[in-house]
């Protein structure tokens, strides 16, 4: 895009370049879409499936530019208290599944896309969705901070009678009761 500026403005006083004009200004409207949704490209691109069986092996940031990125901790074995989790996406699916006795505290933000949370979900531009809930005190409660640039976000149960990863979610979002217990952040206390 500096070059083309460069070739515009050195063409007006040598020889019109006006061809460049809508390339440059193409490449400046791209580079604008994405800059102002924030979308962060770093960590690469693919899918990536993580399956963490304890906390040594969770990590606290889990993170992708563009694809499909699962943390599957329904086996993971939380201690009491809080465990943060940050998880970061520039484009695409990101997907948490957590075990059914672990409370989840969630902050997200989602530049263009839908973010489902157990019973809730919220879609559009610039989404926000905050829900900050408490755990009894012997309990685990996992603390979600989520960045997603365009794309979703989906936090649920293990259903017990889907298989491994390919079945635990549903490509079409508003099916996801027939592959996640959406309905009760279980672990929590009882508003």
């Amino acid at each position: 895009m500096i070059a083309a500026g460069v070739a515009i403005a050195a063409g007006a006083f040598l020889k019109p370049v006006r061809w460049l004009i809508l390339p440059a200004l193409a490449l400046a409207f791209s580079a604008g879409a994405v800059s102002a949704a924030g979308i962060d490209l770093d960590g690469g691109v693919g899918d990536r499936y993580y399956h963490p069986d304890s906390t040594v092996d969770l990590r606290d940031r889990y993170e992708l530019g563009i694809g499909e990125l699962v943390v599957d901790m329904s086996e993971t074995d939380l201690p009491a208290g809080d465990t943060p989790l940050q998880l970061d996406l520039g484009v695409g699916s990101a997907r948490l599944i957590v075990p059914d006795d672990v409370c989840v505290a969630t902050t997200a933000d989602v530049g263009m896309g839908y973010a489902g949370v157990f019973d809730a979900d919220n879609e559009g531009i610039d989404v926000d969705y905050d829900e900050q809930r408490t755990a009894p005190p012997d309990a685990s409660r996992l603390v979600v901070d989520a960045e997603i640039g365009v794309g979703e976000l989906l936090i649920g149960h293990a259903t017990s009678d889907f298989g491994r990863y390919e079945a635990r979610f549903d490509s079409d979002r508003d099916h996801l009761d027939n592959a996640v217990e959406r309905g009760m952040n279980t672990g929590c206390e009882s508003r």
